[in-house]
């Protein structure tokens, strides 16, 4: 989804390390623009001339704040180092996509894909997530980038395949006819999910296929509980791939959701496992026993 949203309500599932959301791409088209379509010399140049002129700004500004933090308190002090590790990690974005300005982009024939799909268009609903998961399958096939976010709704919102509120049904009271909605919307999700895992587990790359070397997590934040309220206990994850990357698959693993290890576990297990060192993550207490 484009944007960020309102505070508790992001349209992002990406972070940079001082928590702030990144802002996302929900145009098709744009996406489509962004990642295969080549720019010509000049609009490189003009890119190359924004992106000086943003670093300069941030000197800037850097500047003038460590002046400033020379006359503040102890308290103060340290909210302003927040500050300026922010503008830092600006910096640090920029310089990343200097890098690819000059970096040949593939070529991928539009032909076939629904470019035009819109995110909150009832109509559109299966064709704007279909053709957000063929644009990331073609990323990958291209090589383009080896990590994707996709958040096809936020939180307290969402819609079915016919634009139905998800959110309206998870508040369902125990009711059988909101819960049978819920769960249709459910298998429409999952279906979508089954059509994208398909093209990885179809497409050969080394000894496999591509889904064996690509782990797919996918989930919510929030359940809707037993009784339709939400909750951010006992939630329902999926992992998929990732058997050349020696994750188990083919099992249900249950915690009780009043002891359980952090989800920030699993996190660590699937950073590990994607060949990232580290023995940390957040609150993490160690990797996600059973899973690897």
């Amino acid at each position: 989804m484009s944007g960020t949203g309102s505070a508790l309500h992001s349209n992002t599932l990406s972070f940079d390390t001082s928590g702030t959301p990144l802002p996302a791409e929900s145009s098709p088209q744009r996406l489509f623009d962004r990642l295969f379509v080549p720019e010509s010399r000049e609009d490189c140049v003009a890119t190359l001339r924004r992106y000086s002129e943003k670093k300069s700004i941030l000197d800037a500004v850097l500047d003038e704040a460590k002046l400033l933090n020379r006359k503040l308190g102890k308290a103060d002090q340290k909210k302003m180092e927040q500050y300026l590790s922010s503008v830092r990690e600006s910096e640090k974005r920029i310089e990343r996509m200097e890098q690819w300005v000059d970096v040949k982009k593939p070529d991928v024939n539009p032909r076939g894909l629904q470019l035009t799909s819109q995110a909150r268009n009832a109509h559109d609903r299966m064709m704007w997530i279909d053709v957000m998961l063929e644009l990331s399958y073609l990323a990958f096939v291209t090589d383009t980038t080896r990590v994707i976010s996709y958040e096809w709704s936020r939180e307290a919102g969402g819609f079915g395949g016919g634009g139905e509120s998800h959110h309206e049904f998870s508040h369902h009271g125990g009711d059988p006819g909101m819960l049978a909605k819920l769960g249709t919307i459910d298998r429409f999700h999952l279906t979508r999910l089954a059509r994208f895992l398909e093209f990885l587990k179809s497409t050969k790359e080394g000894e496999g296929n591509m889904l064996d070397n690509t782990i797919v997590l996918y989930g919510s934040g929030m359940n809707s509980g037993k009784g339709g309220g939400h909750s951010p206990k006992n939630l329902p994850t999926l992992i998929a791939g990732g058997n050349k990357l020696g994750l188990q698959q083919g099992q249900h693993i249950a915690f009780n959701e009043n002891d359980h290890p952090p989800l920030a576990n699993l996190l660590l297990t699937i950073i590990q496992k994607m060949g990232v060192e580290t023995e940390t993550f957040r609150d993490a207490t160690g990797t996600l026993s059973g899973l690897a």
